[in-house]
């Protein structure tokens, strides 16, 4: 009978899938508003595809003896084609679905997603090995015709830049993960630069509703103008009713100031605090609220976050019947 899965098949599976258990965690889930998952399918799609293109280079090496646990040298190289293939596929998708998540923002966001300013290096690095990689797999689809071999054999150096161009395009943004474009921009400043400080604008907690109590849902650094309330209120600011401020964090290396709202909590009755992890739970849902706020639909409501957040709470909101006319909302982003 013939042997379908081989020693090497089953160590590719491990490694192809080692970046990604490690990556999950930090990813979310599925569920959500489109965008959400969108940004989730283009992260593992993009993950999947430099795993895949590092393993074709692997596989590729000539070592002696190297090709046995794969079945032979025959075997070997079509399971390097059929990886570096994939991959190009996989970085497809992982472009597009980048794209598409931000389409519900506006096609500016989107545009400006897939090609922002040039000072966003690490997505151009992106472009340059999709560029490398199309080149490389050229002579793959007969775009030119058939290279000569030595040609050809030279033109792989072409894939060693596109695979270099990837993990440098993933690394850098591994670092900016945390890092919305005004604190990334600030890393570029140089000592003595004049600077010029504009703001606040807006009227957020502009008006009051002395007759019902406030829900507020912060997100990101979204949260920011809820601790600034919270603060008031500790400062012994006067508040009439109950505010009850949930912090939208995705896991608990991002809640900030937990352990800060959580003592302003303790200390006034006035005021209660909850912490919701998307990477534990998932996106706020109604079942959520309702257990910890089971009044929510009755309460005067500000949320402050970035876009797809605030469209999701948007859409939770009137899904349960409350009026626009009682959901305030201030956007962290570029307008």
């Amino acid at each position: 009978m013939r042997r379908w899965l081989r020693p090497g098949d089953i160590a590719l599976f491990v490694l192809l899938l080692l970046p990604l258990m490690v990556a999950l965690p930090r990813l979310g889930g599925l569920a959500g508003p489109p965008e959400l998952w969108l940004t989730w399918v283009g992260r593992v799609t993009g993950i999947l595809g430099l795993a895949m293109l590092l393993l074709a280079g692997a596989v590729s090496s000539r070592a002696p003896g190297f090709d046995r646990p794969f079945g032979g040298l025959a075997r070997l190289w079509h399971l390097h084609h059929w990886l570096g293939f994939t991959a190009f596929i996989l970085v497809m998708v992982h472009v597009l679905a980048l794209g598409l998540a931000a389409v519900p923002t506006s096609l500016d966001a989107a545009v400006a997603t897939l090609f922002p300013p040039v000072s966003h290096g690490s997505i151009w690095l992106g472009w340059l090995a999709w560029l490398a990689l199309v080149v490389f797999l050229a002579p793959t689809f007969d775009f030119f015709g058939q290279p000569h071999y030595q040609r050809w054999k030279r033109l792989h150096l072409v894939s060693a830049a596109a695979l270099l161009l990837g993990l440098w395009h993933a690394l850098l943004l591994a670092g900016e993960a945390d890092l919305g474009d005004a604190s990334h921009a600030l890393q570029t400043v140089m000592p003595e630069t004049r600077v010029l400080v504009e703001g606040p604008y807006g009227e957020f907690f502009g008006r009051r509703f002395p007759e019902r109590d406030m829900l507020w849902l912060g997100g990101g650094v979204g949260i920011t103008p809820f601790v600034g309330g919270a603060r008031n209120l500790a400062a012994g600011a006067s508040v009439e009713g109950h505010i009850h401020l949930f912090y939208l964090a995705s896991d608990s290396v991002r809640d900030y100031y937990r352990e800060e709202l959580q003592g302003i909590a303790e200390a006034h009755e006035a005021f209660a605090f909850t912490q919701h992890y998307s990477r534990e739970r998932g996106p706020l849902d109604e079942a959520f609220l309702r257990e910890h706020c089971p009044d929510f639909t009755e309460r005067e409501i500000f949320l402050c976050g970035p876009p797809a957040m605030n469209a999701h709470l948007q859409r939770l909101l009137a899904g349960q019947g409350v009026p626009a006319s009682r959901i305030h909302s201030e956007v962290f982003d570029f307008l």
